[in-house]
Parts: C-alpha cells; sequence; structure tokens
C-alpha cells in the first residue's frame, strides 16, 4: 500500500517532560479505518494517513492530561495499588502468575500491544487503531514500557491512566525494563541497558516521588497470564527444567502458588526464548523447555496449554515473528509496538546496523486474540512525516 506523505508545521519539542509541553488537548478526528481482508499470516497493514492526521502537540496534549489524572490518583490513594482493578478480574497486587480459567472471563474484544520502550506515537498509533475496530477492548500491554526513546514519561501517564479510566479493561505484565529500575542511596538506577528513563529521572527531581511511586507499582505487576483457550502470554520466556546452571527447576512446582516464589517470576521476564534452539543456555531457552513448561502448567491448571505470545525481542521485520517453524507443537508469536529504529547512545549500541535495514522507519504491532490459534497480527504503517515528528531518522545508503 502506498503512503501518502503528510506534513506539519509543528515545532519540535525540546524536552521530554511533559510539564514543558502545551497542553492542548485539540483531539484529531478519527475515522474508522476500511476493513481489510484476511491474508496468510493476518499481516494487515494499516495506514495512518487513512486514519487521522495527528498534530505532536495534540499526542503530547494526551499525555499531559494522563499524567494529571495520575498525580491525582496517586494523591488520593498512594500506594493502595489494590485499588487498582485490571482485566481479568485481577486486583493489582495478588497472583502475579494470572490463571484464567473460565472462557466466560474472556472479554469479547481483547488486543495486546508489544513493547512501545518509550515511543508514544507508537502507542497512540495502537490505541487509535484498536479503539476504531472495537467499542471498550481490553488490551494487554506486554511490558517494556520506557526506556530507548525519550517519550517513557508520556508513555507510562498514559498507560497509567487507561488502568484508572477503564477500570478492568487494561492488563500490563512486566517486562524486564519495568523490572529493572530500582531505587538505591538517593538515585534511579536500571538492572537493564539502555536506560534512559532513570536517567531522566535523576535529572527531574520533580518526578522523584513518581519515579519511587512507579517503582513499587512495577513490583505488582503480573509476570504471566494463562487463558482458557491456552494461550501462555509473559513478557520473555518461561522457567525450564532440569536447571542446573539456574539453581532452580520447574519439576519443583508442586502447586500454582509455587510459582510465586521470585525466581520463577523473575524467569517470566528476563527469561528469553531462542527460535532453532531445543535447550537451555542461561538466561535463554529452546523449544523443549517451552514444551515442558506448557506440559507442567496444563497439569496445574487444567488448561490445555498450546501456544505463547510475547514481547522482549524487537522483531526487525515488520515488528512481528512467528516461531511456528520451529515450534510446531508449542508456536510462539512475538510482537513490538514501536514506529522508528532506535539510533542508540555513545554507551549503547543502535538497534540494527544500519545496512542491514530496509527502510528508514518500521511498523509498529499490534495482535488480536483469536481463541484456539496465535493472535492475529496487525502491522500499522505510519507515514514518515508523522514519525519525523516524534524521531530521530536515519536516512539510509542507496542500494
Amino acid at each position: 500500500m502506498a503512503l501518502e506523505e503528510l506534513h506539519s508545521n509543528e515545532e519540535e519539542a525540546t524536552s521530554c517532560s511533559t510539564a514543558e509541553q502545551t497542553a492542548d488537548d485539540g483531539r484529531p478526528a478519527e475515522s474508522p479505518a476500511p476493513e481489510t481482508a484476511s491474508v496468510p499470516k493476518a499481516r494487515q497493514p494499516w495506514n495512518a494517513s487513512e486514519q487521522a492526521f495527528w498534530p505532536k502537540h495534540a499526542i503530547l496534549g494526551k499525555a499531559h492530561l494522563a499524567e494529571q489524572n495520575v498525580q491525582k490518583w496517586i494523591a488520593t490513594y498512594g500506594d493502595k495499588f489494590d485499588q487498582l482493578e485490571f482485566a481479568f478480574n485481577y486486583v493489582a497486587g495478588q497472583n502475579r502468575v494470572h490463571v484464567v480459567n473460565e472462557p466466560s472471563a474472556l472479554p469479547g474484544d481483547l488486543w495486546f500491544v508489544g513493547d512501545v520502550h518509550g515511543d508514544i506515537l507508537a502507542l497512540e498509533a495502537a490505541l487509535s487503531f484498536i479503539d476504531s475496530r472495537a467499542h471498550q477492548a481490553t488490551i494487554v500491554f506486554l511490558g517494556d514500557l520506557f526506556d530507548r526513546f525519550q517519550y517513557g514519561l508520556e508513555v507510562v501517564m498514559r498507560v497509567l491512566a487507561l488502568v484508572i479510566e477503564r477500570p478492568g479493561k487494561i492488563f500490563w505484565i512486566a517486562g524486564n525494563h519495568d523490572d529493572g529500575l530500582f531505587f538505591d542511596n538517593g538515585a534511579f538506577s536500571s538492572k537493564v541497558l539502555p536506560s534512559e528513563f532513570c536517567q531522566f529521572l535523576n535529572q527531574r527531581k520533580e518526578y522523584e516521588d513518581f519515579g519511587k511511586w512507579l517503582v513499587g507499582f512495577c513490583k505488582i505487576l503480573p509476570r504471566a497470564l494463562f487463558l482458557p483457550d491456552g494461550l501462555f502470554v509473559a513478557h520473555g520466556g518461561c522457567p525450564s527444567f532440569d536447571m542446573n546452571t539456574f539453581g532452580y527447576s520447574i519439576d519443583n512446582v508442586r502447586q500454582l502458588q509455587d510459582l510465586e516464589d521470585e525466581k520463577y517470576l523473575h524467569a517470566f521476564i528476563w527469561n528469553r526464548l531462542i527460535p532453532g534452539q531445543d535447550d537451555k543456555s542461561e538466561p535463554e531457552v529452546g523449544k523443549n523447555d517451552l514444551i515442558y513448561f506448557l506440559g507442567k502448567m496444563e497439569k496445574l491448571t487444567g488448561i490445555p496449554a498450546k501456544r505463547m505470545l510475547r514481547g522482549h525481542d524487537h522483531c526487525l521485520e515488520s515488528r512481528h515473528e512467528f516461531f511456528e517453524s520451529y515450534y510446531p507443537q508449542a508456536p510462539v508469536l512475538t510482537i513490538a509496538t514501536m514506529s522508528a529504529w532506535y539510533l542508540g547512545t555513545e554507551e549503547f549500541p543502535p538497534e540494527l546496523d544500519r545496512s542491514r535495514r530496509k527502510a528508514p522507519i518500521t511498523t509498529p504491532a499490534v495482535a488480536k486474540f483469536r481463541p484456539g490459534e496465535l493472535p492475529e497480527v496487525f502491522t500499522l504503517e505510519i507515514p514518515q512525516a508523522i514519525v519525523r515528528q516524534f524521531h530521530e531518522v536515519e536516512e539510509l545508503p542507496s542500494r
């Protein structure tokens, strides 16, 4: 599909702080995107120019209002996280490995958003796309909301506001960047690189209290989700079996509550599934580990766990990857929701060597739940002119 180039006269913002952005909540006119026919692998492209024209100040204005709502909630409830209602009747802070046993508990419209990594444009594109196709959809975020791109605060505020404003409709699974943020000796740090968001928090002292609140909130986030059709959802991977190098084994799990131990919760976030790899090589797990783990979960839950949806990896081609050929007994889908390439810093390399990029920008991916199958993938094609309002874009050499 050819993309219509759109141009904007909006000036680039010089800071990622919403406190310095224009608080303009002018919402762009949105019209339903045309229905598209199913294609193999369900890769249905979406062109933002057919959906709406988004000035930068309007998107940041939404984030600014979201921040006001979040700060108001925190002023009222503080760290009483149990006042937050996630999807699937989940109360924040309980049963971080969450199992949905009854098909009747599944919403009519269930969508998934992959790693956003501070890309507020990709987040707004995903929300606009989902809302245009489903009234009051339930949305599961697969973690890693910040770091890499500069709008980590805006993304976090927007998603937290959704949790508050749409009770029972949002589910946020912790990613390794979410879980890796901590506060120690008067400063924020991270267990993972790149870590632009903790640098932002350290530079902007007015957000120190919020940052501490967020660290506590991320500790109680869900780590894994099991749906009654057999779909297993987590950010990274799964616990392994015969884990001599890991120091623990899934064979030691006798009941679901055992998975609430930090060593197992850690595995859902930090372990990584590797295509084509049969067995583990710390902290990576292969298809035998996944198949064995799903079999164990079927015994514990009574749910025929058969397939997995995850984030963690950034999927260079159209921001999604199917592992069906590698994992025929337990197919896997990985999605990421980012609209640009991460060009790196002096401390951290770029996401992809420029000689390997096929286009100067990339396409965020979202997915829709399908009972008994891997979710259906949609790629969101955003015109370069819109992406350039938010991100530095490196031109590719002529081919």
